[in-house]
């Protein structure tokens, strides 16, 4: 193939990014829909989110807007969930056991940006803060590979290449 047809593809390809269910805990069918970020997206939203410190600057040092970048995920790479029940929110989330009681009797948590905005800020899967987690999910392309089938749900509970890691 000729070099200027492969990129034009790789451009045309990343206008319309697919979107791809993940299977975030072995054990739980919690499933989320997560859309790629192709990496001209993630620079973009790096960009949109740093904050100039002038004294920082000078030093080097870099500092990101968190919430501007909690939001931009929520809105440009969520699509969606099924399967979160309590029990599994309450693995992502510390809930008192006077909490969980208010919620546990519900069979399911529904897909809200509100409870997406919640998950990415006080969100954990297996010890990693989720927005970075998702971020590592979304910005590596193996994890959209082999095709979209349709109901294929990739497992990523034990994935050794999620991206940057944060534990807070």
């Amino acid at each position: 193939m000729d070099p200027k047809e492969l990129v034009k593809l790789v451009q045309q390809e990343n206008k319309n990014p697919e979107t791809r269910k993940f299977r975030l805990l072995a054990d739980a069918d919690f499933i989320i829909e997560l859309r790629y970020l192709p990496r001209a997206e993630v620079t973009a939203m790096h960009r949109r989110n740093q904050i100039t410190n002038y004294q920082a600057a000078k030093r080097g040092e870099e500092q990101f807007d968190e919430e501007g970048l909690r939001a931009d995920l929520n809105q440009m790479v969520i699509r969606g969930w099924s399967g979160l029940t309590p029990e599994v929110f309450r693995r992502m989330i510390y809930l008192s056991e006077k909490a969980y009681a208010r919620i546990a009797r519900e069979k399911e948590i529904p897909y809200s940006p509100e409870i997406a905005d919640l998950l990415l800020k006080e969100g954990k899967v297996d010890g990693t803060v989720f927005d970075m987690f998702i971020l590592g999910i979304v910005a590596n392309p193996q994890n959209f590979a082999n095709g979209k089938l349709g109901d294929e749900i990739k497992n990523l509970s034990n994935a050794p290449d999620t991206g940057p890691i944060r534990k807070d």
